[in-house]
């Protein structure tokens, strides 16, 4: 269906938030970014592994990430995904909340299939309690960047975030795979993991 081909794309545009919107996550400031370029390499870097290795896991994420329930979790964790995806998202954003659940049964679906998938909540809430109860109100199951982290606002620099939701693609060596890995999920559905 032409159509349909044509409509996703631009509903998916239309139905965004702009993470410049004031109810998004605050401005990066000036301390944020110098902490974030300090500890990262040049835009577009990749990594040479056979998993996901620790220095590109530490560029992107810093050393800790968290769950659900706010509890600090090694960033190693991430180690040995083939694919691991970058969800920008905030609880205010209407879009956001019509997708989060598709995406939550995206990832149990893939992971119980036995893929090495992982997702990377980003979130733009206005504070660290927005963000766990987003994330345990929508059941996220996947790990999520510290609220209070400089690299939230280095990821959202790094791919060129300005509206939400959005969901990225990375291979296990930090290449982009799929910037619009949100209208591959609403497309095709499981089928869109064997598709990056």
């Amino acid at each position: 269906m032409k159509v349909k081909k044509f409509l996703i794309p631009l509903l998916l545009l239309v139905f965004s938030c702009s993470r410049e919107d004031k109810g998004s996550a605050q401005a990066p400031t000036a301390e944020k970014n110098a902490a974030a370029a300090q500890s990262t390499s040049p835009k577009n870097s990749t990594h040479k592994t056979e998993g996901a290795d620790s220095s590109f896991l530490t560029e992107f994420f810093g050393s800790k990430l968290v769950d659900s329930q706010g509890n600090r979790v090694a960033v190693d964790r991430l180690k040995g995904k083939e694919k691991i995806g970058l969800y920008f998202s905030a609880h205010w954003c209407p879009p956001c909340k019509f997708f989060t659940p598709r995406l939550v049964r995206f990832y149990r679906e893939v992971t119980s299939k036995g893929k090495a998938f992982e997702i990377v909540f980003v979130s733009a809430d206005r504070s660290e309690a927005e963000m766990e109860r987003y994330m345990s109100s929508e059941k996220m199951p996947w790990l999520a960047v510290p609220f209070n982290s400089p690299k939230k606002d280095f990821l959202a620099e790094k791919f060129g975030v300005r509206f939400i939701p959005r969901l990225i693609i990375l291979d296990k060596n930090g290449k982009v795979l799929a910037e619009d890995a949100r209208g591959d999920v609403e497309r095709y559905g499981v089928g869109a993991y064997d598709r990056w």
